[in-house]
């Protein structure tokens, strides 16, 4: 977990959120980091694996993002992806959340995890302590 909250003098105050969710079960894995530790990593699709412990290869997983911006989770096929979507859509977003699912599972936009209220109840606390507001997904109603 980050431990820092100070506004970078290079931009917004702004947490990252790294999630990895099982539609099979209530098991999540998160990890939080502010945004001068994401601009030491070298962030990428492996990376999202790697900070939420999980096992396999990219191909068997699908990515998402989501920040206030966004209408709805943008599913990530390449590094690339990452910052482009985010310098489009998430500069000035005080949340990023990047969410990675089983590669056949659902959308987390039309569907929730088992996990989803233990992981948002988490995300909720840790950006609160640091005065941000979280966004939720904007699910369907079916």
């Amino acid at each position: 977990m980050a431990s820092s909250s100070r506004t970078s003098p290079n931009g917004p105050k702004q947490l990252w959120f790294f999630v990895r969710e099982n539609m099979s079960d209530a098991q999540f894995e998160q990890v939080t980091f502010t945004l001068e530790e994401i601009r030491t990593k070298n962030l990428s699709l492996q990376f999202c694996l790697d900070v939420t412990k999980t096992s396999g290869a990219i191909n068997d997983y699908a990515f998402y993002i989501h920040s206030n911006s966004m209408a709805a989770a943008v599913r990530l096929l390449s590094d690339k992806a990452i910052i482009a979507t985010c310098n489009l859509y998430c500069q000035a977003d005080p949340i990023v959340t990047i969410t990675v699912r089983g590669k056949n599972d659902p959308s987390p936009n039309s569907s929730q995890a088992p996990s989803h209220k233990s992981s948002l109840e988490e995300r909720r606390k840790t950006s609160k302590t640091r005065g941000l507001l979280l966004p939720s997904y904007p699910y369907s109603q079916r």
